[in-house]
């Protein structure tokens, strides 16, 4: 019995999915064009309004700054780590920790402010990311003349179902199907 449970728990560990990241650095291009959009303009307003024009996309559903902590109805679904340097970081991982999902049509924005260009702004969706995989950024402003300020995403909402939803549900279907039989 007991080597059959080790079994089963080996398997489980096998079928798992694994988690990926993707990685995005400044010259990344995609076979449809060039990516990521960059800009000499360091307003906000500028990024917003090319944000809003060119997408439709008004507030981001997460933003992460590397001093003031997380904003957006999707703090804490989302997690950015910073590398390099504490204030003044190059690289950075965000990660999911859910249960809220950024879809397609998704965006990354990674800010500067201080430096040219002031910010760079990723097509997720053409990087086929699924909202889960850790975004690995590597290699902004590494010049030493610049620095992460801040990340955003952009893009649609949904909600992941929580695993003991799926539970409960699969163990009403169940519960169904045995009355059902009992009955006939």
């Amino acid at each position: 019995m007991k080597k059959i449970l080790v079994s089963l728990v080996a398997m489980m560990f096998l079928v798992v999915p694994m988690a990926f990241g993707l990685s995005i650095y400044p010259g990344l291009e995609l076979d449809k064009g060039p990516n990521p959009a960059i800009s000499p303009d360091n307003s906000n307003s500028g990024l917003k309004d090319y944000l809003y024009n060119k997408y439709g996309l008004e507030n981001p559903l997460y933003k992460s700054n590397v001093d003031d902590g997380e904003e957006g109805p999707f703090m804490g679904s989302y997690n950015t780590e910073y590398f390099n340097s504490p204030s003044d970081p190059t690289e950075a991982t965000i990660s999911w920790v859910g249960p809220y999902i950024v879809e397609a049509p998704a965006y990354l924005v990674v800010k500067d402010g201080r430096n040219s260009p002031f910010w760079y702004l990723f097509d997720l969706t053409f990087l086929e990311w699924d909202g889960t995989d850790a975004l690995v950024l590597t290699g902004f402003w590494s010049d030493g003349n610049g620095a992460i300020s801040h990340v955003e995403l952009y893009g649609a909402r949904s909600e992941v179902p929580e695993p003991a939803t799926l539970l409960l549900f699969g163990a009403g279907i169940a519960g169904l199907a045995l009355y059902r039989r009992k009955r006939s």
